[in-house]
């Protein structure tokens, strides 16, 4: 078996898990379809590709040099919290005129200081400080330290325009209540940095490779009155139904292939 077989193989295991239901009419028996691990539904023969519906479908560069892409932001996403990185205090402008007030400093206690990030947050935790406040703050220290765009075209020789658009499908995937909102890259990268458990490939395929039809945003689309996440429970990904909304999740999951799952994305 060669390596792209096999990588279409895992990726096969992840998008159908074992089950299978027709976008166009729900049926979930099906043939083999004309591209390798496509399937073609017995019903209404509608043949469905492999990247139908995921985070994949649509990008203008082969799926291994996009695996590769990934195995990259898992390797080097880190950035280490411990880093003196932000500055408190001294030159009065921008962030700094907000640390400042934000944390009453002192006039004798306003020159220039280089703490961590871990620093930075028990600071602010101490101080009740406005959590928006601080998810901006780290994230934009975040940013100037973290992976670039730029080095990731450059490193893989795409455009940066491409690799801005497979972020914006994986960032689109992610709760915004897991992560505040930033560039997608960026959203990608503290994800995985600040939640050590999902930091893997397997992880992050299995994230973009669920199907979901239509247009989501941050994880979630509206049905109907009813609102739907993609939610990581135990150890696979789910569609989680929350109504009304803000209230909590009802106790119900959507799985793909299964009846539910049909009577609420099967193309009308």
């Amino acid at each position: 078996m060669n390596s792209q077989t096999a990588l279409l193989r895992d990726l096969d295991r992840y998008k159908w898990n074992e089950e299978f239901c027709c976008l166009k009419c729900g049926n979930r028996e099906y043939i083999p379809g004309k591209q390798p691990y496509s399937r073609r539904c017995k019903s209404c023969k509608y043949d469905e590709s492999l990247f139908k519906s995921t985070a994949f479908e649509g990008i203008r560069f082969s799926i291994e040099k996009a695996i590769n892409v990934l195995e990259y932001i898992v390797e080097n996403c880190f950035v280490d919290p411990d880093a003196k990185i932000i500055q408190i205090g001294g030159k009065k402008k921008g962030d700094i005129v907000e640390d400042l007030e934000f944390f009453e400093f002192e006039e004798e206690a306003k020159e220039p200081k280089m703490i961590s990030m871990m620093e930075y947050i028990d600071m602010s935790r101490e101080r009740k400080i406005d959590e928006d406040f601080i998810n901006r703050r780290l994230m934009k220290t975040f940013g100037q330290h973290s992976i670039k765009v730029s080095k990731i075209a450059q490193e893989f020789e795409l455009e940066e325009n491409t690799v801005n658009k497979l972020f914006d499908r994986i960032s689109n995937r992610i709760r915004l209540d897991d992560e505040p909102e930033s560039t997608s890259l960026n959203r990608v990268l503290s994800y995985l940095n600040y939640h050590p458990e999902r930091r893997s490939l397997s992880y992050l395929l299995g994230m973009m490779m669920i199907p979901l039809p239509g247009e989501w945003h941050y994880g979630e689309k509206e049905v109907g009155a009813n609102v739907y996440q993609l939610s990581f429970v135990f150890d696979s990904w789910k569609i989680h139904p929350i109504a009304p909304k803000p209230f909590c999740y009802e106790d119900i999951e959507v799985i793909y292939g299964s009846d539910k799952w049909a009577e609420l994305f099967v193309e009308k």
